[in-house]
C-alpha cells in the first residue's frame, strides 16, 4: 500500500538539499530509488518540507537506512 510521507528538517537550505541529493544519487537526471513514486521539497525560513509518496513504508526504510 502506497504510503506518503510529510517530513521537516530544521535549519536546511536549498545549497544543502542540493548536496545531500547529489550525494545520494538523487540528481535531476537519476532514477529514482525503488519504490519511490512522488518527491517534492520547498522551503521557509524555518528549513526544508518535503512531501514522499512510496509504494510501501518498507521501500522508503530501505532507501532511509542504506548506506
Amino acid at each position: 500500500m502506497a504510503v506518503c510521507l510529510v517530513m521537516q528538517f530544521s535549519g536546511v537550505d536549498a545549497a544543502t538539499y542540493e548536496a545531500v541529493k547529489e550525494e545520494l544519487g538523487l540528481s535531476a537526471n537519476a532514477n529514482w530509488p525503488k519504490g519511490m513514486i512522488s518527491h517534492v521539497a520547498g522551503f521557509d525560513s524555518e528549513g526544508m518540507y518535503v512531501v514522499d509518496v512510496w509504494e510501501s513504508q518498507r521501500d522508503f526504510d530501505d532507501f532511509a537506512d542504506r548506506g
